[in-house]
């Protein structure tokens, strides 16, 4: 209620979920509850002699704190199937390069310096992979595709 950790009551959202109004101490279902679908008034009414308390939250903290970077927009990747190896447009200094999977399977991972070719360390099959690139605290993902 005070807001506590980020986290912050949003003052008269809170109510009884399926409750109109219409009866004390009586059935959900009878008379016809009219407030939620029926599937909802007889879950509520086998689940519990009680209605539960729904409420609106606002939810305020950081979830991440490495940011998109826009300095880094111009790094491309490409795969180059004679050296076996992801071949990047310009060298970068001191970064961690992550491929994952279309399906989000970490392939590898790997810190790296001064370079601008990353060794294939496991064969790949063909198809779509995502990567990132994170370095001085930001962050550049893309996909490429291996052939």
């Amino acid at each position: 209620m005070s807001g506590i950790n980020g986290i912050d009551y949003i003052n008269n959202t809170n109510r009884g979920l399926g409750k109109e109004g219409l009866r004390f101490n009586q059935s959900i279902n009878n008379p016809t509850n009219t407030l939620v679908p029926d599937s909802i008034v007889n879950a509520l009414l086998y689940m519990s002699d009680h209605i539960p308390i729904v409420m609106e939250i606002d939810v305020n903290y950081l979830t991440n704190s490495i940011q998109e970077s826009t300095d880094l927009t111009d790094v491309t990747l490409s795969f180059g199937e004679a050296q076996n190896k992801f071949i990047l447009n310009q060298e970068l200094t001191d970064f961690i390069f992550v491929l994952y999977s279309v399906n989000g399977q970490k392939i590898m991972e790997l810190n790296l310096t001064d370079i601008q070719q990353i060794a294939i360390v496991k064969s790949l099959t063909s198809g779509v992979y995502v990567w990132s690139i994170e370095t001085n605290s930001r962050l550049i993902k893309n996909k490429v595709i291996v052939k």
